[in-house]
């Protein structure tokens, strides 16, 4: 990294912890937890993409009951969530 020149005149070779910036280190810790937050939902809609995937080919979307998060709004409404077609669209909606 090439070394800059602070306001007083000193040479510092990481402008990131110069004097001339001042950084709020609660908005960094914050912008961390969101990265790991985004970062955990990216991971469970590719999770939710593989029972997905395995329905299309199979036609048939029952293992849709049995996912985490799924589940709990189809024992909520078991009399609309009764199909494979409605289990399909649920699922599709869910990822998106």
């Amino acid at each position: 990294m090439i070394p800059h020149r602070t306001r007083h005149g000193a040479y510092q070779a990481n402008p990131f912890f110069s004097e001339d910036y001042q950084s709020n280190m609660w908005l960094i810790g914050l912008s961390v937890v969101f990265s790991v937050c985004f970062a955990q939902m990216a991971m469970y809609v590719i999770y939710l993409l593989f029972p997905l995937a395995n329905g299309i080919i199979q036609n048939d979307f029952s293992i849709v009951a049995n996912l985490d998060g799924v589940r709990f709004i189809i024992k909520c409404f078991p009399k609309f969530f009764f199909g494979s077609t409605r289990l399909f669209i649920l699922l599709v909606v869910w990822i998106i």
